[in-house]
């Protein structure tokens, strides 16, 4: 099966720039470096819409700056496999 990929906006919550990632599937992972300041964004509205998120769960916790999809990510590394 073709995964489906398409462009993905967000705006950098650092510096208020948009950022247009084209071509974007879930597999590439929900957090990117924002084009303009280099700093570490998420791609949250693809996350609150994505498949493996039905109930449209956001719980980023500001103070740690993670979420559910860093979890994951760590958990994958720690477990020597990749993706969510």
């Amino acid at each position: 099966m073709t995964e489906y990929r398409h462009e993905a906006v967000e705006v950098c919550p650092h510096c208020m720039g948009e950022n247009i990632v084209s071509n974007w599937a879930p597999s590439d992972g929900y957090r990117v470096k924002c084009s303009h300041c280099g700093e570490s964004i998420l791609l949250c509205d693809e996350c609150f819409h994505a498949e493996d998120n039905p109930r449209h769960i956001c719980d980023w916790d500001s103070e740690c700056k993670t979420c559910f999809r860093d979890y994951h990510l760590i958990l994958g590394k720690l477990t020597n496999k990749t993706g969510i």
